[in-house]
């Protein structure tokens, strides 16, 4: 496995690709966000605690296709961190604000396809929870496609329940 740092707004997180597992012929990347102190010297106190939480019992509670999903966590004394799948096509901002001259533009059909997806995302966030959740900050950047351009919503920082 090997990481690609991206910076978030309050977070960090990581791209990690890897290359398979003993027994796993697959290669799937999956995103890392981690939580810390501002100052990262510090140990993880009661803020980070709840910032981490309150996501993890979110998306823990809720499984839906079109939301992406936490595979594992980690904690340490500096930091905690989510694990998700990360779907293959990256974020729907790439595709939509790529030039012109670079790489496929999305088809219409791949266009009703995420937008289908996101409509079915939130109204399980709305209507299909226990407790409606709010998203706060849905946009392109949050908006995750995998290889069948399947909308899967991430980033749920301001979301509330």
């Amino acid at each position: 496995m090997w990481p690609n740092r991206r910076a978030g707004e309050d977070e960090r997180l990581y791209l990690v690709h890897n290359q398979g597992t003993a027994g796993i012929n697959t290669r799937y990347p999956l995103i890392v966000k981690k939580f810390q102190n501002v100052n990262p010297t510090l140990r993880v106190d009661g803020n980070v605690r709840y910032r981490y939480k309150s996501e993890m019992i979110m998306l823990a509670s809720n499984s839906h296709d079109n939301i992406i999903k936490v595979v594992d966590i980690i904690q340490r004394e500096d930091a905690i961190m989510l694990v998700y799948e990360y779907p293959v096509n990256g974020s729907l901002q790439s595709w939509l604000h790529q030039p012109m001259d670079v790489g496929q533009q999305l088809r219409w059909l791949e266009r009703r396809v995420i937008t289908v997806g996101v409509g079915q995302g939130l109204c399980h966030l709305h209507h299909g929870c226990n407790k409606p959740i709010v998203h706060h900050n849905i946009s392109s950047d949050n908006i995750l496609l995998d290889r069948n351009f399947k909308a899967v919503i991430a980033s749920f920082g301001d979301a509330q329940m």
